[in-house]
C-alpha cells in the first residue's frame, strides 16, 4: 500500500547476511515449492512493499514458495532497480522484473532512487526492464495450468493491462490459481482506500473482469499491525530493506503498518492461523476506487479478517520473515500473574503502574523523548522464577527502547551487572536462562538520532509481562 545478545529479542543477533540471506543457492529445495508467485507492486511510495519483498525471499528460503517474477506498477524510474537490488541482496539476482511502460503515474519515492543507485543490481533504471505486461504473459505461459498465485500490492494497472492485452484474460483463466490483492476496505468505507483510488478505473475493470478467485486483504487488516522495527535490531546497514524503511518519511526505525505483508502471508500460507475468510459475495468497485462488499451474487471473491484483533502475533510472525529469523522468541504460554506487583519509573513514575495493570488500553511512558538512563522497575512481591520478559508496544509509533539493559535484584537496591542487553523493537523479548528474582529493572540505553527520524520519540509501554517458558 502506498501513500501515507545471549538471548535478546529485540536485540537478538543473527540477521541475514547480505547477498545470500539464507542462501537460496546453498539450500536448494528438495521438491518444488507448493506456491508459485508473481509479485505485482507499487514499490516506492511506501516501504511496506519492501517488507513484503523481504518476506517473499524468506518464504522462498524455506521452500514454501517459488518467486516467478516481479512487476513494478508505477512509472517511477527506480522501482525496478529497487526490486533488483533487494533480489540481489537476498540471493536471487536473476528473478525477472518488469516495469510499467507508461509515464506520469506515481513518480515519487523516499528511498527507491537511493536503493537502486547504492546497492548492487543489474537493472538500475526501469528503462532497462522489460514491459510488465509482456513479462506477465511470458511468466504465465511457462507455468502449468491453474498453478500461479498473483499477488498485487498496489494500484491494479498492470493487472488491468494484462486483461486488455491480446489473449490476456484467457491466459489468466488458464494459468492463475488465485489472485491475492491488497486493496480496499471491508465490508466498506466511504473514504476509500489508497491503492484502489490511485487508479479507480483500473481497479474497477480488473476486478470485474478477472476470471479466477480473488482474495482481498483490506486496509483494515494491516492497520494496527507494526512490522519493520526488527530490521534495526537484527540486520545491519548492508540490508537495503532496512535502508528503505530508514529513508521513508515518518518511518525511520519506528516501523510501518503492514498492509502489503498480509497479502503475501495469505498467498503463501493461506488462512491459518491468523485469518478467516468472508466469501459468498463480491467486491464492487466504483470508478473512483471506493469499494463495497455485496452479499450476492457469489463471484468468487473473498476478503480477509484478522482472528486476533490487536494483531500482535500476526505482526511478530511477519517480522520473523522480514528479518529471516529462525529464532521465534515470542512467548507461547500465558504471562505469570501480576497480582500484587508494584512498578516505579524515572521519568513517568506517576503512571508506572499502567505498565503492569493488565490493561492494554492504558500505558506507561516517559512523557518526553527517551534518554539514556531512563528506567522502569517492578517489584513482583516475591521471588519468582522466570526466563523471559516482554515489553509490549506493538502499536505503530516506534516508542520502544532503542537500547536496553535488564537488571535483577533481591532487595530492590543492589542491581549488580546486566542479565542481558540489546536493542528493542515494537515487541521487545528478553530471553535468558531461568532464574529467580523478586525485583527487575529495565534501563533505556539507546540514543535517538535524526538519521532514524526518532528524535521526539518517547519510551512507552502497554504492558511489561514475565514468563516461565518450557
Amino acid at each position: 500500500m502506498g501513500g501515507f545478545g545471549g538471548g535478546t529479542a529485540g536485540g537478538a543477533a543473527g540477521g541475514t547476511a547480505g547477498g545470500t540471506a539464507g542462501g537460496a543457492a546453498n539450500s536448494p529445495c528438495t521438491s518444488p515449492p507448493p506456491v508459485k508467485i508473481i509479485f505485482d507492486t507499487d514499490i516506492g511510495p511506501d516501504c511496506d512493499d519492501v517488507g513484503a519483498v523481504a518476506m517473499l525471499h524468506a518464504l522462498a528460503d524455506r521452500c514454501e514458495i517459488e518467486i516467478l517474477g516481479m512487476l513494478s506498477s508505477t512509472s517511477f524510474e527506480w522501482g525496478a532497480g529497487t526490486l533488483d537490488a533487494l533480489n540481489t541482496y537476498y540471493g536471487r539476482p536473476d528473478i525477472p522484473i518488469g516495469a510499467l511502460k507508461e509515464a506520469g503515474f506515481l513518480e515519487r519515492s523516499d528511498y527507491s532512487k537511493y536503493v537502486a543507485q547504492n546497492f548492487p543490481n543489474d537493472l538500475k533504471s526501469g528503462a532497462n526492464a522489460p514491459d510488465a505486461v509482456a513479462l506477465f504473459h511470458d511468466l504465465l505461459d511457462k507455468q502449468p495450468d491453474a498453478s500461479v498465485t498473483v499477488v498485487s500490492v498496489g494500484p491494479l494497472r498492470n493487472a488491468r493491462n494484462l486483461l486488455r492485452s491480446p489473449g490476456g484474460r484467457e491466459l489468466v483463466a488458464k494459468k492463475v490459481k488465485e489472485w491475492a490483492v491488497m486493496g480496499g476496505w471491508y465490508p466498506g468505507n466511504p473514504g476509500g482506500e489508497w491503492n484502489f483510488q490511485q487508479d479507480g478505473a483500473a481497479a474497477k475493470e480488473a476486478i470485474e473482469n478477472w476470471p479466477t478467485p480473488i482474495m482481498f486483504s483490506g486496509a483494515e487488516v494491516g492497520s494496527g499491525v507494526t512490522t519493520g522495527t526488527r530490521l534495526f535490531s537484527e540486520t545491519d546497514e548492508l540490508n537495503p530493506a532496512r535502508k528503505a524503511y530508514q529513508l521513508s518519511t515518518d518511518v525511520g526505525d519506528g516501523g510501518r503498518l503492514s498492509w502489503d505483508l498480509t497479502a503475501v502471508l495469505y498467498a503463501a500460507r493461506g488462512l491459518e492461523p491468523f485469518f478467516k475468510g468472508v466469501s459468498g459475495g463480491y467486491n464492487e468497485v466504483a470508478d473512483d476506487g471506493v469499494n463495497h462488499w455485496k452479499a450476492s451474487p457469489d463471484r468468487g471473491h473473498a476478503y480477509l479478517v484478522k482472528k486476533d484483533p490487536d494483531g500482535k502475533r500476526l505482526g511478530w510472525a511477519m517480522d520473523e520473515l522480514v528479518v529471516g529469523s529462525k529464532r521465534d522468541l515470542l512467548p507461547k504460554t500465558a504471562p505469570l500473574s501480576k497480582t500484587g506487583w508494584k512498578a516505579t519509573a524515572n521519568p513517568g513514575g506517576a503512571v508506572a503502574a499502567q505498565a503492569v495493570d493488565g490493561d492494554y488500553e492504558s500505558q506507561w511512558g516517559t512523557g518526553r523523548p527517551m534518554a539514556v538512563g531512563d528506567w522502569i522497575a517492578v517489584d513482583m512481591g516475591q521471588a519468582t522464577r522466570i526466563n523471559r520478559i516482554e515489553l509490549d508496544q506493538h502499536w505503530t509509533g516506534g516508542e520502544y527502547p532503542r537500547g536496553y539493559e535488564l537488571y535483577f535484584s533481591d532487595d530492590g537496591a543492589s542491581w549488580g551487572t546486566p542479565v542481558t542487553a540489546g536493542r528493542g523493537s515494537s515487541v521487545t523479548i528478553m530471553a535468558f536462562d531461568a532464574r529467580s528474582t523478586r525485583y527487575l529493572k529495565v534501563v533505556q540505553t539507546g540514543i535517538l538520532s535524526a538519521e532514524y527520524k526518532n528524535t521526539k520519540t518517547p519510551w512507552m509501554m502497554r504492558e511489561l509481562s514475565v514468563f516461565l517458558e518450557p
